[in-house]
């Protein structure tokens, strides 16, 4: 299928909506990290600390949902329809975003341990293995292999820096709160994608969403919890 101009143009729309997320994510890394590196300094990880961490990924969960629903009338909004389909890759890229913050305290614990010549191997090799992707897929599906690319870069990194950082003593106090929602936020695009074009069963999946998440996390009072903790997500 390979990518045509138009189709070139509107993948690269979308990254823009990828840059905006990227940088949401690199403002939470100043505020989280230096915390989070000033417990592995002390040898220990406060339940707190990991407690706000559990609840900023529930909260992105939520904001999943919302991506998932509100991309498509507000890209048609601010571009007047010229690049309305980039709407549908902005919920995956969102998704690859989920993935780096499910990645960074284990990457954290391993630049703290001076393992940064792993990190730099690992990262080089998933960026080639994530290439190679790229080449097999692009001529077959087009914007979406470039796209399942990246992913796959993040997802192998993610499994190596994970196994290592566990291996050399890193906490591991997430639980399943990451498994969950990086899985089923997967499965929940997948199946809008599917979708795509019934707006009832559109309506009913994110409702779904919308109340299973809710209910499973507790989400009113982790997000009460959270800001009488006097740690709002954005260090204010």
């Amino acid at each position: 299928m390979g990518l045509g101009l138009g189709a070139l143009g509107v993948y690269s729309h979308s990254q823009t909506y990828r840059e905006i997320l990227k940088r949401a994510f690199k403002a939470f890394n100043k505020v989280f990290n230096p915390e989070l590196l000033q417990s592995y300094e002390n040898g220990t990880v406060p339940e707190s600390l990991m407690k706000q961490y559990r609840t900023l990924l529930q909260i992105s969960a939520i904001g999943g949902l919302l991506c998932i629903g509100l991309s498509e009338p507000l890209i048609d909004l601010l571009t007047h329809g010229k690049f309305i389909e980039a709407a549908k890759f902005v919920p995956a890229w969102y998704g690859i975003i989920l993935c780096s913050l499910w990645l960074l305290p284990y990457l954290q614990f391993l630049l703290h341990a001076r393992q940064a010549r792993f990190v730099s191997k690992t990262t080089i090799g998933s960026t080639v293995f994530g290439m190679a992707v790229m080449g097999l897929l692009i001529p077959k599906l087009g914007s979406w292999g470039a796209l399942l690319g990246t992913l796959s870069m993040e997802l192998l990194l993610l499994c190596f820096a994970r196994r290592k950082a566990l291996a050399m003593g890193c906490p591991n106090k997430l639980g399943p709160t990451a498994y969950y929602i990086c899985s089923t936020y997967g499965v929940i695009v997948c199946s809008d994608l599917y979708l795509a074009g019934n707006e009832l069963a559109r309506g009913i999946l994110l409702g779904a969403g919308f109340f299973l998440w809710g209910y499973y996390f507790n989400f009113h009072r982790a997000l009460s919890g959270l800001i009488q903790s006097g740690r709002p997500p954005y260090g204010q």
